[in-house]
């Protein structure tokens, strides 16, 4: 039996009214804050005299993000349309509003906004994401929502595809919260958390899951600005050209931690990623490899700029 390892949360009920949902999202947060992981424990950091460069206090780094569960997600009072099964959205200009989805959104037409909504899953048997768009092919966005899976699987994301939007949105239950196969993107003031894990994964060969909170495929013009993103087991943002050639990607004023390393730039058989800032941003002490920032070859040039952790040393790049 495959048995999933992920951040602290407070487990989902699927019938709970609003209310009931928004205190079991404090009451993660809690959680965190009992095991050293929470938002208020990295505003709280000091930053030493000693500190190379000038780094930033406690007081500014909510200027940078204040994504987590009181910013992000539907609206409270919203009342929701419970959707049971996969809803398929093939109009275009489409809106959703307050809709509770009790499987899958896919988009099958060009500029469909998605907002004050919950999406949740359903058990599946393959690889597939909350929402989806047929690997980029139709342009999105999604707003004050929550991708939050119900059912734990190895097999369920976040969303995957290219030419997309999303803003004040929670991701969180899945491997990888954001898997971007192509160009056009932007990941916005948005929560990324408690990534699933399992030791033993079939996605890869039975070892552990290759758990990111944003990978990057290929493409260009892709900006991940002002997130909170933290839990995942490999990386926080993990580049691998699998697809495509990657360049022009923006990674700035996030609170960011989590993973292995927490930004890992590999570029495979492809030529050096081209235009990758690494910007603004404060991250957290809570790589498996102390200090682990940002890990690239030697060969790959990164705009490493105004970086900083949580107890105010400035981020120098790992080479591997």
């Amino acid at each position: 039996m495959l048995n999933a390892v992920r951040s602290f949360r407070a487990p989902i009920d699927a019938t709970a009214g609003r209310d009931d949902r928004r205190t079991s999202r404090r009451r993660a947060r809690s959680l965190a804050l009992v095991a050293g992981l929470s938002v208020a424990a990295t505003l709280a950091a000091t930053v030493p005299a000693s500190a190379v460069g000038v780094a930033p206090t406690a007081l500014d780094i909510p200027v940078l993000s204040n994504a987590g569960p009181d910013t992000t997600g539907v609206p409270a009072g919203t009342v929701l349309k419970v959707v049971t099964g996969d809803l398929v959205v093939t109009t275009p200009g489409a809106v959703v509003d307050a809709v509770d989805v009790r499987g899958f959104i896919k988009v099958k037409a060009p500029n469909v906004t998605i907002k004050r909504s919950i999406v949740r899953g359903r058990p599946i048997t393959g690889s597939f994401g909350l929402i989806t768009n047929d690997l980029g092919a139709h342009p999105f966005t999604v707003e004050d929502s929550e991708l939050v899976a119900t059912e734990a699987s190895p097999w369920i994301n976040g969303i995957i595809g290219h030419n997309f939007t999303v803003r004040r949105t929670e991701i969180a239950n899945v491997i990888d919260s954001v898997h971007i196969t192509g160009s056009n993107v932007l990941v916005e003031s948005s929560w990324l958390h408690a990534n699933l894990f399992y030791a033993q994964d079939p996605n890869q060969k039975g070892g552990p899951s290759h758990a990111d909170s944003v990978q990057i495929q290929g493409g260009s013009n892709i900006r991940i600005v002002r997130n909170n993103i933290e839990g995942a087991y490999s990386s926080a943002v993990q580049t691998t050209q699998d697809r495509a050639a990657v360049s022009d990607v923006t990674i700035r004023d996030n609170r960011i931690g989590g993973g292995g390393c927490t930004v890992n730039v590999a570029y495979g058989s492809r030529p050096a990623i081209v235009g990758l800032a690494v910007t603004n941003n404060v991250f957290r002490l809570d790589t498996r490899h102390t200090r682990c920032a940002i890990i690239a070859p030697s060969t790959n040039t990164i705009g490493n700029v105004d970086n900083y952790f949580t107890d105010g040393a400035a981020v120098k790049i790992s080479r591997g």
